[in-house]
């Protein structure tokens, strides 16, 4: 088994900075957290190790962006994703500008999300509303899960 990476990112550079800190402080191995805008034009070229990430998550991200930037930034999440990308959201009635949330979601609008994409899309609810996509495995890797 290879060696795992976890990177994180985050557009404010004292929370990344922070992250680092905790991260350096701790030793833990195999993790680093980077400044970037998952809104930027040139975000997956920044991020991409090299053929994407198995796993990405986006956890209460969304409700801080419009909707032309959600689409925008569901392009770059996918484009990230190799195998599974995590979304979650708060379900609120009206965004709650006390913490810069600027729209909201709901089962039907978070499908949608996942309809936009060519993935396998599961909904749940767990203080809020999340949605695992997964990209169809090819042909070789269904068999070989078999096998296992």
């Amino acid at each position: 088994a290879g060696s795992r990476r976890i990177t994180g990112c985050d557009i404010n550079p004292a929370l990344v900075a922070l992250a680092n800190d905790y991260r350096q402080q701790r030793q833990v191995p195999g993790v680093g957290f980077v400044c970037a805008d998952i809104l930027a034009g040139r975000v997956v070229g920044e991020l991409d190790p090299g053929g994407g990430f198995d796993v990405v998550t986006a956890i209460h991200l969304l409700e801080h962006l419009t909707a032309a930037e959600t689409e925008r930034a569901m392009r770059n999440l996918w484009a990230l994703t190799r195998r599974r990308l995590i979304v979650a959201v708060p379900f609120e009635r009206e965004p709650d500008i006390r913490y810069g949330h600027r729209q909201i979601f709901d089962e039907r609008s978070l499908r949608e999300l996942g309809r936009q994409t060519t993935a396998d899309c599961r909904f749940f609810t767990h203080h809020g509303g999340w949605i695992v996509l997964d990209r169809p495995c090819p042909p070789y890797e269904q068999q070989r899960e078999h096998v296992r």
